[in-house]
């Protein structure tokens, strides 16, 4: 788990490529992957915390369970019986499942043993820490512009911190707002910015209510994605990754629904073999031989930039279901205590769902770990709203 931390910085200021970089001949991720499964044995079976888990992490769990159900049935060549047009590979089958491995990193936020440093860092250092990453991030990247990845962390970074004056937290509002908004993922970052700068001038007395509405308002979203495909027609689209994000989606639901809603399991390819035969001809580079793969071999690595989507095409409505229920849990776990939710916490919540809608969120190394880091800080928010509760009904009783 301290090796997942330590990462984080690395992970901004490289947005997010440090993670997949290789040392020693073994990428980053899996040297992660080592370090959690020590930390799963310590937390889930030496101290058997399992047993007093409360609902959220019970339904990250059931997920936990529903997947690598699908990742057995995958290796033992099941999903091939459902004819979906799909080419299989069962080499691909622990790349497209990594995220089941590293999803339950966010239960073991909850543990004060792994987090009480960290946050005393932060409270005495935090903001030095800001500006040494957003400085480093530009210095890494020779740009003026922030990327997905450093967007999220340094604005959930900037609602963290506890700034006494009002001026030197307007000074960063300003530096993460106002940077030029960089030639790729334009969509996702101006989203968070809207998200930070809303969580961030909300007054506390309507910061219950704003953060129900904007919970809402990700929910029609995401389903919005999946009721688009089937209504808008491409040419109405002018921009060309949109299209593409358009077409592949609706790819994804003729898949979902050639497996009858089950979904196809891993080890498969995204799109079907007759859709990815017709890519050249489309000219969609994104299935086209390039970053040392082969034609074939980028149907298997090029996901549909939407998680739900990917989620959802693997493992069928009930996984998706799943998922969404526990992020619901996450988010009711924040809003539903009598103190007022961290607005840090919301953010990183509404943040990392953004953060995977619209991008390779479960499926690349960075943007998973990232977005373990914010369904993480919310994990353990909440924990900490769960034991003030008690503390104010222990007082209340006393009293």
């Amino acid at each position: 788990m301290f090796a997942f931390l330590l990462c984080i910085p690395a992970i901004l200021v490289t947005s997010g490529s440090f993670a997949g970089s290789n040392y020693y001949g073994v990428t980053v991720i899996y040297f992660v992957l080592g370090a959690l499964f020590v930390s799963y044995g310590y937390y889930f079976i030496a101290k058997r915390e399992a047993l007093s888990m409360k609902a959220a992490e019970k339904s990250l769990l059931v997920l936990e369970a529903w997947g690598l159900v699908y990742v057995l049935l995958s290796f033992l060549k099941v999903n091939q019986l459902l004819q979906a047009d799909l080419a299989y590979e069962s080499s691909y089958i622990p790349r497209q499942a990594v995220y089941y491995f590293v999803l339950p990193a966010a239960i073991l936020f909850r543990e004060d043993f792994y987090l009480k440093r960290a946050e005393r860092f932060l409270e005495k250092y935090g903001e030095i820490l800001f500006w040494i990453l957003f400085a480093g991030h530009m210095m890494f990247f020779k740009s003026n512009t922030l990327l997905v990845i450093p967007q999220l962390l340094l604005c959930w970074l900037s609602l963290k911190l506890d700034t006494k004056q009002g001026w030197r937290r307007w000074i960063r509002i300003a530096a993460l707002l106002l940077v030029p908004v960089p030639d790729y993922g334009e969509l996702s970052i101006i989203i968070i910015r809207v998200i930070f700068l809303v969580i961030s001038v909300i007054p506390k007395r309507f910061s219950r209510i704003t953060m129900r509405v904007m919970a809402v308002c990700m929910f029609v979203v995401i389903c919005a994605c999946f009721i688009l495909p089937q209504i808008l027609e491409e040419k109405s689209i002018a921009d060309t990754n949109s299209r593409w994000r358009l077409r592949i989606w609706k790819e994804e639901e003729k898949i979902l629904r050639d497996t009858h809603f089950l979904g196809a399991g891993y080890g498969t390819s995204y799109p079907s073999k007759t859709y990815a035969s017709g890519a050249t001809d489309r000219t969609e580079w994104q299935y086209m031989a390039q970053d040392g793969y082969t034609e074939y071999e980028r149907m298997f690595v090029t996901a549909p930039h939407n998680s739900f989507m990917a989620l959802t095409m693997r493992t069928g409505f009930i996984g998706l279901f799943l998922f969404l229920l526990y992020l619901g849990l996450l988010f009711r776990n924040l809003v539903r205590h009598k103190v007022l939710p961290p607005k840090s916490a919301c953010f990183a919540l509404f943040a990392g769902v953004v953060l995977i809608l619209f991008n390779v969120g479960l499926e690349n190394p960075g943007y998973l770990m990232t977005f373990v880091f914010c369904i993480g800080v919310c994990a353990r928010e909440g924990k900490k709203l769960e034991d003030m509760d008690k503390n104010l009904s222990i007082s209340g009783e006393m009293a």
